[in-house]
């Protein structure tokens, strides 16, 4: 057992800048500190330090090396959470602390350090007082230079002792060293670690030997530190044999040994990582020993071993690892750890590890993308895992803002986020970044040499000078930007490179050229070399910056390239193209992000879908903005019932419908009440808009409205990629509109493909009113997208028949819709439901199809005219077309993958696996949301709630998605209804808060002359003041107060705001001021009472005692009459303990002459004071005055 004080041989393991990281014997690991390596040493650091030698960095390493071995001294053992902690000194003076001066003879092993040089040879100390080392230069090895402080065995060959003083002359000879001979007259005490003598064995035990020495001394030699330099079956007791002294255990006094010498013990063969396959040799107490290739041998604890145990392995691990382990028995294992002492592989059996890509630092590489899981929240950064390897990440790169405090409060302990390889020491120690422009970047420069000119990188700031700003990257490649390229073109005003730029702060540059191995850059790059940077089909994002009537100009890529795109370019429907013009168009003057995509046609189902998507994304695009413009037609939303009166009835039965607001809607035949008549008023159901005629898709009837669920969100239990029966409802020109009729589809609308593309021609899918049965295709964010069922199982015939062509041939698909589209799972009358229910949906779906009699009939075509149904088939076709051809050359070189059965068996798995897991989550409505998604699930049904839009923020906040955070925010103030004024305060609350945290200056202010606008200005003014007070950033708060003071002068809620705020940031004086202010600026005698009065409490609870009664005593000279003010004085110095003074101020108001009702309110006051912090005689006495008076 490791006890203090003990001296033990250890070996070093590890040599950083500041400490050894040493091994003991049985898998006992310390820690040497630079500090207690000797005295000459320390002395030689200090003075390099203060001459700034920068070699006193690798000052340990000059001197020591890995394998080596040497006497260490136990200072201290502590139990941590971590484990037990050892420090240790190899200091003489610690090693020979229990020593004198003459307890040194000839022929004993020492250690010593070096201090100086002489002409002969060198003087050493041990570290005793009194107590003169001399090394001659011809007793050192041939070529040994030794250095100051340099730490190293030797042997006394001449002792001259005095009772004053002894002076030693020793060897350092490796020889010499090793040809000890020691004396019988020797104590075991007197031997240190390393020491050789001779063992007499005495006794053979199963793991090792015992044996005598110098006579009556008892020691033992375990197996683990044989090194099969002896057999254990070949040794006889009585003979004997040469050891070394490993430690005296200080209890029992036995000498523990070991075989090898003081030579430094060899470097692993095998790298650390590697997997094996081994053999189990032993089956020992604490893990089992293993047998690893080239001779090797390995060890597994026990502790690694219990996760592939039997659960009822518990009563018994040592016999359960033998029957799972037997010797002779191979598995495959993972080298974790190399010890030196025992030279033995630390190796596991875990199949987690095993698999583990990340295990060492060689498994990583600069600006490689990582997750990583936060393992210590520390004062300078965090210290975090990546797989099996421990990094860490400093305050600067926790995000890309300005660093401060509240930073890293988001981070804790367990949590993972995505940070990118920053640096790898030399000392293998990697650090990590976690600032979002990194670790989102396309690319880094991790070498100066891969660096290309006239390219861009994203990097970091790390100096700023008055000349320019040095920009860090990867590894230790850096660049400077000067001050001439950072102010070039800019005449208006100077930019200072400190002011401009932060440390820390995340930069994109461009490589200008190398100059004396450094990196020259610019934050700017010419239009032409821009122009290369993008290729035709990249698929962009953009920033609208002009719009005319042929198009938008946009600036598109990370590089700003100018860039056009024609009207017709703007969706896949032309007859949408205006519509999309007019919503950019109508974009206030700040700049629009849009996503620029190119169209993809291809002659199978999914150019059907692609086509009905596209569509739909541009509908949605034009319902948002006519909702933020306040179009009359989308304030009903989809799903939303409403009171119609209608105006006109056709002859087919469809008719024409006036909706609140005079909106017109058109009910189509099928959907339209029996024996309707014009005047009447009839609820009906927003399903649909019509934004080029103007109108609303309406329903009527009974029985499909209350198949229609007024929340259409697209939320279904039902997994994509099942079936269903869909009613149709209507049919648009861009799609048909059924309603799902399974129960598990929540009464959602589904949306289905218009036409089926074949050779550039159009064909209808289905008939209006018909019943089929469909598949659920996919899902946007708020809408379902289905397929015909057929049409799925015609598709996957021909797919099946194309095993060797290039390219799709569709010949059996044509044939096989062609001849099926009149009679595609259409239900007319009872007899045809029964007996397509069995074919499509199977006996257990009957009850699904409902049957409607009037499913063939047309929607009105008295706002749809034949010639305009025309033209939109017509731009489908040349726009089909178009499409066809753009893409023909790109599809001839595609080969389409196809699934084997295992992997469509395995995706089927992981798809139940997905849909059980969203359904349980859908299910508990108290589970915390987690997800994007999840949240917006919950927004649908309570959209007003700022509570959970708060939430949605804090999400994205403690991942560092900050603009995500902020997009949350504006959907939020754009969601909530105008009437919750609270609930959108809050909102603005938050991101203001979001802006003080993280944000600049400008988009601050910005945001808060946004919130000032939309908002009660005193309420931002207040919240905003509270909020720079708490950040510390005091010259804003002096701003805001300055400005909200001249616009709020004569609202006394503002000046005790601002004096509570000065108060609690201990600004006494300043709100004293406040005070005074306050006063001669309202000059209403009642609200100043009340603000002389509230002042003074705040003076009472967060300023100066003195102060606040001085206060008070004025306030009661000038209103001695108002009893409240007694009642308050007293209060307040009853919370400040002052219990005498208060019951003082007591005695005086009993004394006033006021109305008899007053008098008994105070001595009731009285009364209850006495109760609480008097005796019962003050209560008494009390009383006895409240009588007499």
């Amino acid at each position: 057992k490791v006890q203090s004080g003990m001296i033990v041989l250890s070996c070093i393991r590890h040599i950083s800048n500041l400490a050894l990281q040493i091994e003991f014997p049985g898998l006992t690991f310390g820690l040497v500190t630079i500090n207690r390596i000797s005295d000459s040493f320390t002395d030689m650091l200090k003075t390099k330090l203060q001459e700034n030698i920068e070699e006193s960095c690798n000052a340990l390493k000059s001197i020591f090396k890995v394998g080596q071995l040497l006497p260490a001294k136990i200072m201290t053992v502590e139990n941590t959470d971590k484990g037990r902690q050892i420090q240790a000194s190899v200091n003489p003076r610690d090693i020979n602390a229990d020593k004198t001066h003459n307890s040194f003879k000839k022929g004993t092993l020492i250690w010593a350090n070096l201090i100086s040089e002489l002409d002969h040879g060198y003087e050493l100390s041990v570290g005793v007082k009194n107590c003169r080392v001399f090394l001659p230069f011809k007793n050192t090895d041939a070529f040994k230079k030794y250095t100051v402080g340099e730490l190293l065995y030797c042997v006394v060959h001449k002792a001259e002792n005095s009772n004053i003083a002894t002076t030693l002359t020793v060897s350092a000879k490796r020889e010499h060293v090793d040809k000890i001979q020691v004396k019988d007259d020797l104590s075991s005490h007197d031997l240190p670690p390393g020491t050789k003598i001779e063992v007499q064995i005495e006794v053979i035990l199963r793991h090792g030997i015992k044996g005598r020495f110098l006579g009556n001394h008892w020691c033992y030699l375990d197996e683990t530190q044989m090194f099969s330099k002896i057999n254990l079956a070949k040794v006889t007791e009585g003979s004997t044999i040469s050891a070394y002294v490993l430690f005296v255990e200080p209890v029992t006094k036995i000498t523990y040994l070991t075989l090898h010498g003081l030579d430094s013990l060899p470097a692993p063969q095998h790298e650390l990582g590697k997997i094996m396959s081994a053999e189990v040799v032993l089956n020992a107490s604490r893990g089992i020993y293993l047998k690893l290739n080239e001779g090797a041998s390995g060890f597994v604890a026990n502790k690694r071993l219990l996760s592939a145990l039997p659960k009822d392995a518990e009563l018994d691990i040592v016999d359960a690892v033998r029957k799972k382990y037997p010797i002779g028995s191979r598995h495959s294992c993972r080298i974790l750890d190399y010890n030196y002492m025992q030279q033995l592989y630390i190796c596991t059996f875990e199949r987690k590890l095993i698999k583990e890509t990340i295990f060492s630092v060689k498994d990583l590489k600069l600006g490689q993308n990582v997750a990583v899981r936060v393992e210590e929240v520390v004062p300078n950064g965090l210290i975090v895992k990546a797989g099996h390897v421990q990094g860490f990440v400093p305050n600067l790169h926790l995000s890309d803002v300005k660093y401060n405090n509240s930073i890293k409060g988001k981070y804790s302990v367990g949590m993972t986020v995505n940070a990118r390889v920053l640096n790898i020491t030399e000392e293998h120690n990697v650090i990590f970044t976690l600032k979002q422009g990194l670790v989102e970047a396309e690319t880094c420069l991790s070498n100066i040499e891969n660096a290309s000119m006239n390219s861009q990188y994203v990097g970091f700031v790390v100096q700023t000078k008055i000349s320019g700003a040095l920009v860090a990257f990867y590894g230790d490649v850096k660049g400077w930007i000067s001050n001439k390229l950072l102010n070039s073109g800019n005449t208006e005003r100077y930019t200072d490179p400190r002011d401009y730029f932060f440390i820390g702060q995340v930069v994109p540059v461009w490589v200008l050229g190398f100059r004396n191995d450094k990196l020259w850059l610019s934050l700017s790059c010419s239009q032409d070399i821009k122009r290369k940077k993008v290729k035709i089909g990249q698929n962009l994002s953009g920033t609208v910056t002009a719009v005319h009537s042929g198009g938008i100009d946009v600036e598109v890529g990370q590089h700003k390239i100018e860039a056009t795109i024609p009207a017709a370019h703007l969706g896949d429907d032309p007859s949408l193209c205006p519509l999309l013009l007019t919503k950019v168009s109508n974009v206030n003057s700040s700049t629009k992000d849009i996503i620029l995509n190119i169209e993809n046609s291809s002659e199978n189902i999914e150019d059907a879908q692609q086509l009905l998507m596209h569509n739909i994304e541009d509908l949605d695009r034009i319902i948002q903005f006519s909702q933020q413009n306040n179009w009359k037609l989308t304030q009903k939303k989809i799903g939303e019932r409403v009171e119609c009166r209608v105006e006109k009835i056709d002859a087919d039965g469809s008719c024409v419908v006036t909706l609140p607001e005079e909106v017109s809607g058109l009910v189509a035949s099928h959907l339209c009440c029996p024996n309707v008549e014009v005047g009447a008023v009839i609820e009906g159901v927003v399903i649909d808009y019509n934004f080029i005629e103007g109108y609303v898709h309406i329903c009527l009837k009974n029985d499909v409205k209350q198949r229609i669920n007024k929340i259409q969100g697209g939320l279904i239990r039902k997994p994509l990629q099942s079936s269903c029966v869909a009613e149709i409802l209507i049919s648009t020109q861009f799609y048909v509109l059924g309603v799902l009729k399974d129960s598990m589809c929540n009464r959602q609308l589904v949306y289905l493909p218009q036409f089926f593309i074949k050779n550039n021609t159009i064909k209808p899918l289905y008939d209006k009113g018909a019943k089929l049965k469909i598949v659920l295709h996919r899902k946007t964010p708020n809408r379902i997208i289905g397929i015909p069922k057929k049409l799925v199982h015609a598709l996957k015939q021909t797919k099946a028949t194309k095993t060797n062509q290039k390219r799709q041939k569709i010949e059996p698909l044509e044939k096989d819709l062609t001849g099926d589209y009149e009679d595609m799972d259409t239900v007319e009358n009872e007899e045809e439901k029964t007996e397509m229910d069995e074919k499509l949906l199977g006996k257990n779906e009957d009850e699904h199809v409902i049957e409607d009699d009037a499913t063939r009939q047309d929607i009105s075509k008295k706002n749809r005219p034949k010639d305009k149904m025309k033209l939109g088939e017509l731009c489908y076709r040349v726009l089909t077309h178009f499409m066809c051809q753009k893409m023909q050359d790109r599809k001839q070189n595609e080969k389409k993958k196809k699934m084997t059965s295992k992997e469509r068996a395995d995706l089927a798995k992981r798809e139940e696996e997905r849909i059980t897991k969203i359904e349980k989550e859908l299910a508990d409505s108290t589970a915390t949301p987690q997800t994007a998604e999840q949240f917006d699930r919950l927004l649908l049904a309570n959209p007003n709630s700022s509570e959970l839009w708060l939430k949605y923020m804090a999400m994205h906040i403690a991942t560092t998605e900050l603009e995500k955070a902020k997009a949350v925010g504006k959907r939020a103030i754009e969601t909530i209804n105008v009437t919750l004024v609270k609930e959108k305060f809050n909102v603005w609350i938050a991101l203001i808060n979001l802006e003080v945290m993280y944000g600049t200056k400008e988009s601050f202010n910005k945001l808060f002359e946004d919130a000032v606008k939309y908002n009660d200005s005193l309420e931002i003014y207040l919240s905003v003041i509270k909020l720079l007070a708490s950040s510390g950033r005091l010259s804003e708060m002096e701003e805001k107060i300055k400005k909200v003071r001249s616009k709020e002068k004569q609202n006394s809620r503002m000046w005790l705001e601002i004096g509570q705020i000065y108060y609690s940031l201990g600004k006494f004086k300043e709100a004293r001021n406040i005070k005074e202010a306050a006063l001669k600026s309202i000059l209403d005698k009642r609200t100043q009472f009340d603000l002389i009065l509230r002042f003074g409490v705040m003076e009472f609870q967060s300023g100066d005692l003195e102060q606040a009664i001085a206060n008070f005593e004025t306030i009661l000279d000038t209103y001695p009459s108002k009893i409240n003010i007694w009642f308050i004085y007293v209060d307040q110095l009853v919370k400040r303990k002052k219990i005498e003074r208060a019951r003082n101020v007591l005695e005086r108001a009993v004394q006033q002459r006021f109305p008899m009702k007053a008098m008994k309110a105070i001595f009731q006051k009285f009364v209850s004071f006495e109760e609480q912090h008097g005796t019962s005689e003050t209560v008494l006495e009390v009383k006895k005055k409240a009588k007499e008076y």
